[in-house]
């Protein structure tokens, strides 16, 4: 009856409002039900979650868009970076409400820095250049992976706090320690530990046959008993140079790579490159370079989360000490 109606035009023409609302999200809507694709031929339920998973397609499509709010999406794209790995923080990291939002907020472009303030929101502000090293434009990626002022400190201690979720995890898998927990607070971490199968370096520096560009890389582990040498690199820089860093990593260390094939030369020597963008963006390989060292491939992805949890406590650490600099 209520068809009919609507043929008829009678009432409330339910049908072809319906009809309307379908075909603003793309759906369809066959009334003569001959089309297998159109949501008449679903249960109500089938059809709430294809009317939601349109909506937050479109959604997230405008909010890309943006060039501000979408820059951080392009950029994953550009990347290669995977949703899952990138956004796992909000999963499993236990990080606190406001923390997560504060992360979510600096991927959406959304920090005071110098030039946010003066561009996007209009203040009149004589110099944007970087209040901790007065050199550059202050962006967030500026503050985050790129101020000569940080360098040497707060990017070291962000970079070596997530190195040492894998250090305390091999030490643990080899037998150094009884459980794999970090110690609660930092402490010096000696350059080589060793029992009678392994042996572990800590920015060590390997000696060379000549000059070589690098020979100090973030951790070794030699297994004696299987006669390989993982080489293991690690960096946080910004999502947006994740590719070019691992590029870089990988050329950066083939010279010693070279040297200590020829120093073991009954090993097997592999490099292992980690790279999780300062915001917390990871690419599918971070999980695949994890698993090409035994003691970490069951426990690759709990690893990468805690890495990455690392990584994103540290930057926020830089934020916010940075936002007390005056201007």
């Amino acid at each position: 009856m209520v068809r009919d109606h609507e043929k008829e035009e009678i009432g409330g023409f339910i049908f072809k409002e319906a009809k309307k609302a379908a075909n603003k999200l793309n759906l369809i809507f066959d009334l003569q039900r001959q089309h297998l694709e159109s949501i008449t031929e679903h249960s109500a339920t089938q059809v709430v979650n294809r009317i939601r998973s349109t909506q937050n397609r479109r959604f997230l499509q405008n909010h890309v868009e943006k060039p501000v709010h979408g820059a951080f999406y392009n950029i994953m794209t550009q990347q290669q970076l995977s949703e899952r790995l990138s956004f796992a923080f909000l999963r499993s990291s236990g990080l606190r409400s406001e923390t997560e939002g504060f992360i979510l907020a600096c991927q959406d472009g959304v920090y005071g820095s110098l030039v946010y303030r003066s561009r996007i929101m209009g203040q009149q502000i004589e110099d944007i250049r970087c209040r901790a090293c007065h050199q550059a434009p202050e962006t967030l990626w500026h503050i985050l992976s790129a101020c000569p002022t940080y360098a040497a400190s707060a990017y070291t201690q962000r970079h070596n706090a997530a190195l040492r979720v894998i250090y305390y995890h091999l030490r643990h898998m080899h037998g150094f320690d009884e459980t794999p927990v970090l110690p609660q607070t930092p402490k010096e971490i000696e350059s080589l530990v060793e029992n009678e199968t392994t042996k572990i370096y800590w920015n060590y520096p390997f000696q060379a046959f000549g000059q070589i560009r690098a020979n100090r890389p973030d951790i070794v582990l030699q297994d004696i008993a299987t006669k390989i040498i993982y080489v293991i690199e690690f960096s946080a820089p910004s999502e947006k140079n994740i590719i070019s860093k691992e590029e870089e990593k990988r050329e950066k260390y083939q010279e010693l790579l070279e040297q200590m094939r020829r120093m073991y030369a009954d090993h097997s020597v592999r490099l292992v490159v980690l790279v999780i963008g300062s915001l917390g963006g990871v690419k599918d390989t971070l999980l695949q370079q994890l698993k090409l060292i035994p003691a970490c491939y069951n426990v690759a992805e709990r690893l990468a989360a805690s890495m990455q949890k690392a990584v994103i406590l540290g930057s926020l650490k830089i934020l916010r000490a940075h936002d007390t600099r005056i201007q």
